[in-house]
């Protein structure tokens, strides 16, 4: 092992560090291991960009446009709808028509995307149905992960894996090509979801304020006569930013009215105030407020304007930011009642508490206001939004998306291509405007992918896919094929729990691809391994989809094991069997009609060294499928 390789063993397990604990964001963790990588002589600086140049970050782009104009035009709502009537129909079926539904179109569009279109439909059949949510939400998300491996638009995995075949001689995935083998683990995965995984899932519902636990910290208080906070504003005052408590109201006729940011108050006001209870106390002592104590034990979430649930989705913009950074209450003129965040409720200072990706919210006021939040995707509310009336966008924006499946499936056209002018024309004909549509892109995401592309070439300069190939070929001396098939798939599978799937399949695919040419099996067959081991993230809920519903579904980190892990070693029995019967994985060296579009003409000498048939040379044969490998220089 030379010292360029162990240098790139440092790097890449460095990276798989980061990836995993999240310590700095994944996107910049990927743009640190590029750089390290050229300043390290690794990678040509000539190389460095290359990746963000690849067509698959003008398809994960395009996709972006495309499924937030499906989103905004309604077109996704109408399905909503049509769930919502045959819920009303079939109310003894309706889970399985959810997780069938959002399988079907999970396989068309972006995971994300589809759980964060049905989870107000499922919130609302929750209600119908009199089910808590913990019983719906799970398989949604599952459900979007499962039918994400059809296609390859079905999840952004696959376009990233397709995009890194061409390094290796391999033709890009088509749009059906991962369905065959994919299948018959969504049929076993769903069918699993609605029977043995069902009896799994947790029940856990109640009121808003015993979820959040309201009533610990919600009282009613009076402006004393002296009192600071007579004739002063709630902003001059910075309640929320110093003193550490959340007016909710003015209390008037029973009812509770919501006071802006600059209106002034006066003595013998009645609030409504929450707060923990050191602040609380700390207030009677100064004599700022009184609070009316045999209120406070009984108090509920203000009954003036709705108290409603709103989910931060994947790649929100309030994300890692605070209330208070955001002016939340007095920019939107929505007060946050509570913040709930992976299965706990964060009730003191949540002004000052930076927002994550998964948080629910209990917001109190006019939601009109958070109208840009929640058209942008930025919020998800978690109740069946009333759908717009059947205008020409919709249809305008539902011809350019089956205009790009029909382009690119069929050939016509290079699918990067028919995305991006199926993102133009959505955009032409204001289906979304400009602001929107760069709105709508994961620019984290294409960071990402256009970084870690980079690491097979550097894997080629280094000599370590070479020296991996070596290994592996050793190493694999003696076992059946389908062996080492199964080790790539469930090393994918382990890594991409803790760390992106796009991450986790670009680390493996080239050891996975090399060591297939190297003992001169199929790589198409290693390949679809790691492309669908990366999509089997059930154990953890760390991946966008089952984040999403964490919060919604009051979930725990062990509900994701207990339901997750005999799905994931279900779909694995599932797609280990179908692979190696699409593929075959033993290929002679002249190349094999089932490489289908992967095929090689000739097979020319691979990435690796060319290895020797020692049958070819006259020489007695070992048990090492027949090949000697070269030294190393």
């Amino acid at each position: 092992m030379t010292g360029e390789i162990l240098l790139l063993l440092a790097l890449l397990a460095a990276a798989v560090a980061l990836f995993a604990t999240e310590w700095i964001a994944p996107e910049l963790t990927a743009v640190l291991l590029l750089l390290a990588l050229v300043f390290t002589g690794l990678l040509p600086a000539a190389d460095a960009f290359a990746g963000f140049g690849s067509d698959v970050v003008v398809f994960l782009g395009s996709i972006f446009v495309v499924s937030q104009a499906m989103v905004r035009t309604g077109v996704l709502e109408r399905l909503e709808r049509a769930m919502a009537r045959a819920a009303e129909r079939f109310p003894r079926r309706i889970v399985a028509l959810l997780v069938a539904a959002t399988a079907g179109l999970s396989s068309l569009l972006s995971n994300t995307a589809t759980v964060a279109a049905m989870l107000p439909v499922a919130s609302g059949l929750a209600r119908r149905l009199r089910l808590s949510p913990s019983r719906l939400y799970m398989p949604l998300a599952f459900a979007s992960i499962l039918g994400g491996s059809l296609t390859l638009i079905g999840t952004s995995t696959n376009v990233v894996v397709a995009a890194a075949l061409p390094r290796f001689d391999q033709a890009a995935w088509g749009l059906f090509e991962l369905a065959p083998a994919a299948l018959p683990g969504v049929g076993l995965g769903l069918l699993y979801l609605l029977t043995v995984g069902r009896r799994l899932l947790p029940e856990r519902g109640g009121e808003a304020a015993d979820l959040y636990r309201l009533r610990e910290y919600v009282s009613e208080a009076v402006v004393p006569a002296g009192s600071p906070w007579a004739s002063r504003s709630l902003r001059q005052l910075r309640a929320g930013a110093d003193l550490d408590i959340t007016v909710l109201g003015r209390i008037q006729d029973d009812a509770v009215e919501p006071i802006a940011a600059s209106e002034p108050l006066a003595a013998g006001d009645r609030l409504l105030v929450k707060a923990d209870r050191e602040a609380l106390l700390r207030l009677k002592v100064r004599q700022e407020l009184d609070l009316v104590v045999d209120r406070a034990a009984a108090a509920a979430p203000p009954r003036g304007p709705a108290v409603r649930e709103v989910v931060l989705p994947h790649g929100s913009r309030l994300s890692g930011r605070t209330l208070r950074e955001l002016a939340f209450g007095s920019r939107y003129r929505v007060m946050v009642v509570a913040l709930f965040r992976r299965g706990e409720p964060l009730l003191d200072r949540i002004s000052s508490i930076a927002l994550l990706d998964g948080d629910l919210l209990l917001v109190q006021g006019d939601l009109d206001a958070l109208g840009e939040l929640l058209q942008g995707g930025h919020l998800i509310l978690l109740e069946e939004a009333a759908v717009p009336a059947a205008g020409s966008r919709m249809w305008l924006a539902g011809g350019a998306f089956a205009g790009m499946l029909l382009a690119g499936g069929s050939g016509l056209l290079p699918f990067p291509l028919a995305a991006l002018a199926a993102a133009a024309a959505v955009l032409l004909l204001r289906c979304l405007t400009p602001r929107q549509a760069y709105e709508a892109i994961d620019w984290g995401a294409l960071v990402l992918v256009g970084s870690l592309l980079a690491l097979g070439a550097a894997m080629e300069t280094s000599g370590a896919g070479r020296y991996f190939t070596v290994l592996l070929a050793g190493a694999a001396e003696g076992f059946a094929p389908i062996v080492l098939l199964a080790g790539f798939y469930l090393l994918t599978a382990a890594l991409t729990q803790p760390m992106s799937n796009q991450a986790a399949a670009l680390v493996v695919l080239p050891l996975a691809v090399l060591a297939a040419e190297g003992l001169d099996l199929n790589p198409r067959a290693f390949a679809a391994a790691v492309t669908l081991a990366a999509s089997c993230s059930f154990i953890s809920p760390l991946e966008p989809a089952s984040l999403l519903v964490y919060g919604p579904g009051r979930y725990r980190f062990g509900d994701y094991f207990r339901v997750g892990l005999p799905l994931t070693v279900l779909v694995f029995a599932a797609n280990l069997f179908m692979i190696p019967r699409v593929w075959p994985l033993q290929v002679p060296a002249t190349g094999h009609p089932a490489l289908a579009a992967g095929s090689r003409a000739a097979r020319p000498a691979p990435i690796p060294p060319r290895v020797t048939n020692k049958r070819d040379a006259g020489l007695p044969p070992r048990p090492c499928y027949g090949f000697v490998i070269p030294p190393l220089r």
